[in-house]
């Protein structure tokens, strides 16, 4: 089963040799440019022929007088086929801006991950630890270091598949979900550089820190729909695809030597 990702990462080369993906925003690149370019160009150039078969058969229908009904259908059609081919235009055009808006944000993105080369991970930095899940698309967020273990960090499992938030799960920013009952402790050593998308998410860090000491309180309510999601099927299927990925990232922390 593969669930609806808002924002996919799709897979690309690392650095590091590890599998690693790229946001479904990212897939802003040459070719869907030019695929969304020329279909507007299509549809201006059929838009603009049908306007000019639709003033021709205004000017005949004026000349022809009222007792040509057969001018009259014809002006009607091609009205109602500019009005669909300017819903159509209208339609690529906002997902030429969207397409666009989407790859300024990456940009912005690669350019801040550029930014903290070198450093070591922190409370904000999102890291696509293998292995990586093939029905959701899954990142970790660091929320944390531990206070006596420089090197260890409380990382939660991240998602883009908000229909589903159950009494676990936190809404960390936009349409990311936090799966807060898998999170884990994972050492600098699988939090490698060249796994890093993206960094300064300090907000969805914070919410879900607040969000995972309010269930160790128990303090913390839930709403009704929370409550039905709990039982939704297709809510369990991503619950066991996410535990089973997190717990493949444990074996291969217990796996790393003491100190690395």
């Amino acid at each position: 089963m593969t669930f609806p990702n808002r924002g996919a990462y799709l897979p690309v080369a690392s650095n590091s040799g590890c599998p690693n993906t790229l946001p479904h925003e990212q897939r802003h690149d040459t070719t869907m440019t030019n695929t969304i370019a020329t279909r507007i160009a299509q549809l201006r150039q059929e838009l603009a022929t049908t306007e000019r078969h639709l003033a021709d058969a205004r000017a005949y229908n004026a000349r022809a007088g009222s007792y040509l009904d057969e001018s009259r259908f014809a002006v009607a059609g091609l009205e109602g086929r500019a009005a669909a081919l300017r819903k159509q235009l209208d339609k690529w055009e906002e997902l030429r801006r969207a397409t666009a808006a989407a790859g300024e944000r990456v940009q912005a993105r690669e350019e801040r991950v550029r930014a903290a080369a070198g450093r070591p991970p922190c409370a904000g930095d999102e890291y696509l630890v293998p292995p990586l899940p093939e029905s959701v698309c899954l990142s970790w967020l660091v929320c944390s270091a531990h206070p006596d273990h420089a090197d260890l960090f409380f990382c939660a499992p991240v998602d883009d598949v908000d229909a589903w938030i159950g009494i676990s799960d936190v809404r960390a920013e936009g349409h990311r979900v936090a799966r807060c009952g898998f999170c884990l402790w994972l050492p600098a050593a699988m939090l490698e550089e060249g796994l890093r998308v993206d960094v300064d998410r300090t907000d969805a860090a914070h919410v879900v820190r607040a969000h995972v000491a309010a269930m160790l309180r128990g303090a913390f309510t839930t709403t009704p729909e929370q409550d039905a999601t709990e039982d939704d099927p297709e809510y369990l299927d991503l619950r066991l695809v996410i535990g089973t990925a997190s717990h493949e990232v444990e074996r291969r922390r217990q796996e790393i030597p003491e100190g690395e």
